[in-house]
C-alpha cells in the first residue's frame, strides 16, 4: 500500500521540522545572552546533546542559520504590527468622519515597534544592525521587511487632508475611503520595494 511510505516520509518531515524549530529556538536563547555575534554551532549541539555536524544536517552553513533566524524574526514582526494596526483601524473606524492626526496614525505602532524590539532583542540585532561580518539576508528572507516597509509607508499616505481615516478601502491605503483613494496625493520620487534582494550596506 502507498499509504505506508507516505506515512513515514510525512513522518522524517515532522521530525526534521521540529529539529529545525528546536534549532532555531537554541540559537535565539544564545543571542540573546551573548549577542547575535556569539552564535556558536557548537553550543547549539551541546545544548541539544547532539555532535556540532549534525547541525549543519539541517543548515548548510552558519550563514544559512542567520538566515533563517533572519526570516522569522521578521516574520514575527509583521505579524505583531499588523495586528496591531488592524485594532488601530477598529478605532479609528469609531472617531468621527474627520481626517486622523499624525499622532493617531504613527504613535500606537511606533510605540508597538518600539516594544518588540527591546521584547525581542536578539532578533532585532539581525534585523537592525550588521552584528555578523559578511552576512547579508536572501530576497527569501527580506521579504518579510519589504512587506514591513510598504505596512509603514501605507500608514504614512493616511496622513492627508482628503483621506479620512474612519472608513477602509480596497483601493488605496487601508485608512482611506474609496472616494479618495483615487485623488490621493503619492509622494514623488518614492523607492520601489519590490526589489527581489536585499540591500548591501557598505561595510
Amino acid at each position: 500500500m502507498a499509504s505506508g511510505p507516505v506515512a513515514a516520509t510525512d513522518r522524517r518531515h515532522r521530525r526534521r521540522q521540529q529539529t529545525i524549530e528546536e534549532i532555531l529556538n537554541i540559537a535565539v536563547q544564545i543571542m540573546a545572552e551573548q549577542g547575535a555575534a556569539g552564535l556558536s554551532v557548537g553550543e547549539i549541539a551541546r545544548r541539544m546533546g547532539i555532535r556540532p555536524p549534525s547541525v549543519y544536517v539541517y543548515f548548510p552553513s552558519k550563514h544559512a542559520l542567520y538566515d533563517a533566524l533572519f526570516a522569522r524574526g521578521a516574520r514575527l514582526l509583521l505579524a505583531a504590527m499588523q495586528e496591531v494596526l488592524a485594532a488601530m483601524q477598529e478605532v479609528t473606524a469609531a472617531l468621527p468622519a474627520r481626517p486622523a492626526t499624525l499622532e493617531e496614525i504613527l504613535l500606537p505602532g511606533a510605540r508597538a515597534f518600539v516594544r518588540w524590539s527591546v521584547e525581542h532583542a536578539a532578533y532585532s540585532q539581525l534585523l537592525f544592525w550588521r552584528p555578523v561580518p559578511g552576512f547579508t539576508p536572501s530576497p527569501q528572507a527580506y521579504q518579510a521587511a519589504i512587506e514591513l516597509v510598504e505596512l509603514g509607508r501605507d500608514r504614512l499616505d493616511c496622513y492627508a487632508p482628503r483621506c479620512p481615516s474612519s472608513r477602509s478601502s480596497a483601493t488605496g491605503p487601508s485608512c482611506c475611503p474609496a472616494s479618495s483613494a483615487s485623488s490621493f496625493p503619492t509622494r514623488p520620487g518614492r523607492p520601489s520595494t519590490k526589489a527581489t534582494s536585499p540591500p548591501r550596506f557598505p561595510s
